[in-house]
Parts: C-alpha cells; sequence; structure tokens
C-alpha cells in the first residue's frame, strides 16, 4: 500500500489497518489461521500478495 498524496500520517495507518483487516477476515472466511507472531511466514505472505496485487482492496 502506498500513501496517497494527500494522506497525512494518521490518515494513512488507518488505511492500511483496515485493509489488514479485511486481508484478515479474508483468510479467516477461508478456514486458515494468522499466527499473532508479527513476523510469521503468514503475515509475509499475505504482505507479498498486497504488494504484489499493487495494493488494491
Amino acid at each position: 500500500m502506498k500513501p496517497k498524496d494527500v494522506d497525512e500520517v494518521e490518515e494513512f495507518m488507518a488505511r492500511a489497518e483496515r485493509k489488514e483487516r479485511r486481508l484478515e477476515d479474508a483468510v479467516r472466511e477461508r478456514g486458515m489461521v494468522l499466527s499473532e507472531h508479527p513476523e510469521s511466514k503468514t503475515r509475509r505472505v499475505l504482505t507479498a500478495l498486497v504488494k504484489a496485487g499493487g495494493g488494491r482492496g
């Protein structure tokens, strides 16, 4: 995800948190479990997928 030109730090962080929640919800809806460890393989994969998808969502 990239900040928009008009984003303030708080706005960007809020957008990023919403996007992360949506991704986590989508994963859970598919019956998968995310690790709570911030450097887990699952989170690295999700981050890579978001970057590869151009941050859409």
